[in-house]
């Protein structure tokens, strides 16, 4: 949704908040495709995350005075299965994102099928879809941040803002 169109909705309870689903259109060799999504929760979001684990860094050396391996975070085959790992993350989000049968029982399961079946370019528009709307969300959030800085300014030191308060702005009251 973008902020032109944004309307104030007071949440009374978690019914209140919308399940936010899209018709994600991706081009693939002329024709375009409508992929149904729902945005993850942030738990959900998160939860995936969690299911693949990050690789162990190699040991680059051992510190002089405490004899501790110090890990090498710079190894490029480390770097590789880093890369490797937040790709299987973000498949198994958008396995978990589209609104379509996949086959599998678990999203790894799925995640494995979207791999084999969907050419790059639409694997690309897709997660790029999904990202960009987490990217969306996290940037809105920075914004409104930014109004709750001395005097809704957006100005954390206040400059020329003397006697003004850290209240920030308040919904309705902008």
């Amino acid at each position: 949704m973008d902020d032109t169109h944004a309307q104030h909705k007071t949440i009374a309870s978690l019914n209140d908040v919308d399940t936010v689903t899209l018709d994600v259109e991706v081009e693939d060799n002329g024709d375009i495709l409508v992929f149904p999504m729902r945005l993850l929760t942030h738990f959900e979001h998160l939860e995936i995350g969690y299911e693949v684990p990050n690789p162990v860094p190699p040991i680059g050396s051992i510190h002089p005075t405490t004899k501790q391996p110090i890990p090498d975070r710079n190894d490029p085959t480390y770097q590789m299965n880093m890369q490797r790992a937040e790709a299987e993350r973000n498949y198994r989000r958008l396995a978990a994102s589209l609104n379509i049968d996949i086959p599998g029982s678990t999203l790894a399961e799925k995640a494995d099928a979207l791999k084999r079946s969907l050419n790059a370019n639409i694997m690309r528009q897709l997660l790029t879809m999904m990202l960009s709307k987490v990217a969306e969300g996290e940037a809105r959030i920075a914004d409104r941040a930014a109004t709750f800085h001395r005097n809704g300014t957006g100005d954390p030191a206040g400059a020329g803002a003397v006697g003004t308060s850290d209240a920030g702005s308040v919904a309705g009251t902008e």
